[in-house]
């Protein structure tokens, strides 16, 4: 998502941007990418500077702009990812599928920040995260019952003291700093650092 007027999609090894039109429809233009056949698409993320992030699922995560489209992240054991969000600039937070939480620049240069392995408290845990851009290079993940905001710099990660239903799915941040937070189940609540706003289901 972009505004209400332009919206990335992905599927079917195709990145195409939809953009609203005065009539109320909406055109798809598709990017032409030199992307593998049969990719299977699981998330994007747009950086600062147009540039295209591309999360895939088991094929690893590609970084696509002017330049010829490239791969990063194989040689860290990225090849299925389960999340991905730009951090504001050119480079992008990303989730491994069961690995933990790493931050990759525009070089390549992947920093893990919450691994399977980490010697701190395993939460948020390696799987199933939900990501957007905090703002100032951070991250909010939704692991289960917690929302976390996470940093590259140490203490890494800060978890909100607001609880959640322990499922899965997607966090949304609110022009007022308070973020939507949808469950598989059909639960959906806006919240605050330590209170739920509105509860919808």
């Amino acid at each position: 998502h972009v505004s209400d007027r332009e919206l990335w999609v992905g599927g079917g090894g195709t990145v195409s941007r939809l953009t609203a039109e005065r009539d109320g429809s909406w055109a798809r233009h598709d990017l032409p990418l030199d992307l593998p056949a049969g990719l299977f698409i699981r998330a994007l993320a747009i950086d600062a500077d147009g540039t295209v992030w591309i999360g895939t699922n088991g094929r690893g995560l590609y970084r696509a702009n002017r330049q010829p489209t490239r791969l990063f992240g194989r040689e860290a054991g990225l090849e299925a990812i389960a999340a991905l969000a730009t951090d504001g600039g050119n480079g992008a937070w990303v989730s491994g599928t069961c690995t933990g939480v790493y931050h990759i620049d525009e070089d390549g240069t992947v920093e893990t920040i919450h691994g399977e392995a980490s010697p701190v408290a395993a939460e948020p845990g390696s799987c199933e995260h939900g990501f957007a851009a905090a703002g100032d290079g951070a991250l909010w993940v939704r692991w289960r019952a917690h929302v976390y905001r996470v940093q590259r710099t140490a203490p890494h990660v800060h978890r909100w003291p607001v609880t959640l239903p322990a499922e899965l799915g997607p966090v949304v941040p609110a022009p007022d700093g308070t973020l939507w937070i949808v469950s598989r189940n059909g639960d959906v609540r806006r919240v605050s650092a330590t209170d739920v706003l509105e509860q919808l289901t």
